[in-house]
């Protein structure tokens, strides 16, 4: 998702270093003494991308990738259970009934 968004901007960089500065922000976030690497992923996105994008750009890229990798499949889950509830509610059936 990462590479996409770069292209979008478009800047034409390598997929494969793209691909290592997302791995290296993971593992760093995931390495972090705070819960869920709170802000170090972006922090670390934002600074090794910086060389390759440019300073102006690579807030933009960081926000927009991480909106897609945690707000979207949030919204996502978030009407699947709003519909199966809405569909519970009229059919007074359960998906865990014995």
């Amino acid at each position: 998702m990462a590479y996409l968004v770069v292209l979008a901007f478009g800047k034409d960089t390598d997929f494969w270093t793209v691909v290592a500065v997302m791995a290296t922000s993971y593992l760093l976030s995931y390495s972090a003494p705070i819960p869920g690497g709170s802000g170090i992923a972006e922090i670390s996105i934002a600074a090794m991308l910086t060389p390759i994008v440019g300073a102006h750009i690579a807030p933009c890229i960081t926000l927009l990738h991480r909106s897609f990798m945690l707000f979207v499949p949030i919204l996502l889950g978030t009407l699947v259970v709003l519909r199966q509830i809405s569909l519970e509610k009229n059919d007074k059936t359960t998906v865990f009934s014995n």
